[in-house]
């Protein structure tokens, strides 16, 4: 265990406040002088060693918005600071398969220090807090030794917090969620509040230009389901009703030549707009029966993947890839079922598989699926290279992938 010769309430003022940028007056009751930080940076020398002396007395730190000049030069202190740290190391600490790091609420300062290329990499990386350490170090060519020591100082100073794998178990919060699509359905439902609140009051001749900018400022952002004002599983009559609603708004009102130009030209594109979706709507409800039915083959296909009836997932999987021909997971799933279906010959089967992996691969995006299931494949068959080097492809476009990690780990070190 390494020895910590800091004060240990002094180290995290002073080292957090570098890191944090923070801008006050440094002051200690048992080393003389003082020292004013200026965005973290001592806004001298002298400031700066009297900093060091303070990380093994008691200091104070006031904090400040008042604006100050540093003396001209290249900013050093993170580079002295760093090197008084070093005796903090304890890279044994993160040796340990079943360590976790987690990060703590100033994690997101750590990269301020002067840290090795090699652990900025690690810095870089998305941290979930509940996956072994080892994982992250499988995906990078990196010094093991000298990113160990670095972060086991980052973790005494605070940024970071050590766990055990037994301890951070069940604590998982779920799926990671796409923040993107997150953001455009809370962005849809403000729509279409807006939408039906705009609407509520009809279309009449005294329409001003002002709300029909505002009506085509929200159509144009709107999805088919939202622009029609109604959910995608609305029933069949409740669907209908709402396009004939949304059909019959502006039909008439846009050849209205007592509106002036102006608004009819914008009636025109709201008008558009809602016919586009109208078509897609009813589109959508006259498929959704044969479209229904592949999902339920699909879902059915799934659940016999779950408890190895193979034979039956690829009956199932083979009625829902007619519907969706072109859908990666119904692919790649249909090929891993077809790969363990024992009732066919070995030899016929595998290619047939590894085809429809291939071109689940192909057209996926950045869906992962695919590339795992090849990469389990190829490790079964002992083709290891073959599979680190598909998984660190998905680890290239996704390095959060937990999956991914722990499949090349478990190859690596298996």
């Amino acid at each position: 265990m390494a020895r910590n010769p800091f004060n240990s309430e002094s180290l995290a003022t002073i080292t957090h406040a570098f890191a944090k940028r923070q801008t006050g007056i440094v002051s200690s009751t048992t080393v003389m002088g003082g020292g004013v930080l200026f965005e973290g940076e001592p806004l001298t020398e002298d400031a700066g060693e009297f900093l060091i002396k303070c990380l093994k007395a008691d200091v104070k730190f006031m904090e400040s918005a008042l604006r100050f000049q540093r003396e001209e030069g290249p900013r050093t202190f993170g580079k002295r600071l760093w090197e008084e740290l070093q005796v903090l190391k304890n890279g044994s600490s993160l040796q340990s398969d079943d360590v976790v790091l987690a990060d703590t609420p100033i994690a997101r300062f750590a990269g301020r220090f002067p840290v090795h290329p090699d652990t900025r990499i690690i810095l870089n990386s998305p941290r979930d807090g509940h996956s072994p350490l080892a994982w992250m170090f499988d995906t990078e060519k990196i010094d093991v030794g000298v990113v160990r020591d670095e972060l086991s100082i980052l973790a005494t100073l605070g940024f970071f917090e050590v766990k055990k794998l037994a301890d951070v178990v069940g604590d998982d919060t779920g799926p990671r969620a796409n923040e993107h699509v997150a953001e455009h359905k809370q962005l849809m439902r403000e729509v279409l509040q807006e939408l039906n609140e705009l609407r509520a009051g009809g279309v009449t001749r005294n329409v001003s230009i002002e709300q029909l900018q505002r009506e085509w400022a929200l159509v144009r952002q709107a999805d088919e389901w939202v622009a029609v004002g109604i959910r995608p599983d609305a029933p069949p009559d409740v669907a209908e009703a709402a396009c004939a609603t949304i059909e019959a708004r502006y039909r008439k009102l846009q050849y209205d030549n007592s509106l002036s130009s102006e608004a009819r030209e914008i009636v025109r594109k709201i008008h558009m707009k809602n016919m586009g979706s109208v078509n897609l709507v009813r589109r959508a409800q006259k498929n959704r029966g044969f479209f229904m039915r592949a999902k339920e083959a699909y879902d059915e296909g799934m659940r016999n993947i779950q408890v190895g009836a193979w034979s039956a997932a690829v009956r199932s999987l083979n009625m829902a890839r007619k519907a969706n021909p072109m859908n990666p997971l119904i692919l790649c799933n249909l090929g891993w079922a077809l790969y363990h279906d024992d009732t066919k010959p070995p030899a016929e089967r595998k290619e047939a598989a590894r085809q429809l992996l291939n071109d689940a691969e192909a057209i996926s995006d950045n869906q992962a699926e695919p590339s795992l299931m090849i990469a389990r494949i190829d490790r079964a068959e002992g083709h290891t290279k073959q599979a680190e080097e598909r998984l660190m492809n998905v680890l290239r476009r996704d390095r959060a992938n937990e999956e991914a990690r722990q499949l090349l780990h478990e190859i690596r070190t298996g």
